[in-house]
Parts: C-alpha cells; sequence; structure tokens
C-alpha cells in the first residue's frame, strides 16, 4: 500500500524534472551557438548579463537533475533524505526554473509525510 503513495509522486517529479533537463539543454545549445554569430552582443554588459543567464541555466539543470534523482528514489523507496531534498527543491521554482513542479513537491512531501512511508522507510536502511 505505501508503494501507491509514493509513486504517484514520485513519477511526477521524474518526469517534471526529465522535460526541464531536456528542454534547458536544447535552449542552450540552440541559442547558445547563435548569440556572438550574428554580432548582436557587441556591448560588454550585454555578455556579462548573457553569462550570468548562463549559469542560472546551469544552477537549474542542477536542480532538476536533483529532483530526477529525488522522484526515482520515491519511486523505488530508497533514500528517504533524497527524497526529501528532491520534493523541496521542486517546491522552488528558483531551483527548478517552473512552477508545475510545485504541486508534485508538495504532494511528495506529504506522501513521505505518511506513517506508512515513514515506516517502509526505516524498515529498509539502506543509506540517508
Amino acid at each position: 500500500m505505501h508503494e501507491m503513495k509514493t509513486k504517484g509522486p514520485g513519477t511526477g517529479l521524474l518526469m517534471v524534472s526529465l522535460i526541464m533537463i531536456i528542454l534547458l539543454l536544447c535552449g542552450d545549445m540552440l541559442y547558445g551557438g547563435k548569440k556572438e554569430h550574428r554580432g548582436r552582443f557587441a556591448d560588454p554588459w550585454i555578455k556579462k548579463v548573457d553569462e550570468v543567464f548562463q549559469y542560472v541555466g546551469f544552477g537549474a539543470i542542477a536542480g532538476n537533475a536533483m529532483v530526477l534523482f529525488g522522484g526515482i528514489s520515491l519511486i523505488q523507496m530508497r533514500r528517504e533524505g533524497v527524497c526529501t531534498i528532491g520534493a523541496v527543491l521542486a517546491c522552488a521554482p528558483c531551483c527548478t526554473g517552473t512552477f508545475i513542479s510545485i504541486p508534485f513537491g508538495i504532494w511528495a512531501l506529504i506522501s513521505l509525510n505518511d506513517r506508512q512511508v515513514k515506516r517502509a522507510f526505516k524498515n529498509r536502511r539502506d543509506g540517508w
């Protein structure tokens, strides 16, 4: 019964983070090669702003990777700490780059606080 409580939010976290990682990587590949080619960014300040946005994109990819790992761990019912970190990061749109992950993060946190799920995680004892 407890597996049913974690598969839904785990799958939601997994799907949203996978889609966002793919979109972020494709957006960087499509846009990244064209920005200097056309000569639009002759101003050094605009180049700096562009560099900042690249770092924000890398941060969103890293946040989504952690949410992805948390979703996989939630489906497998392993590493309760990783599941919690992934669910909390999904609730912070600055970490994932989207608001769509918030309901799945809340759903995952609610399911992680269920007594049966907590008991199942304690019975596994395979890391944090």
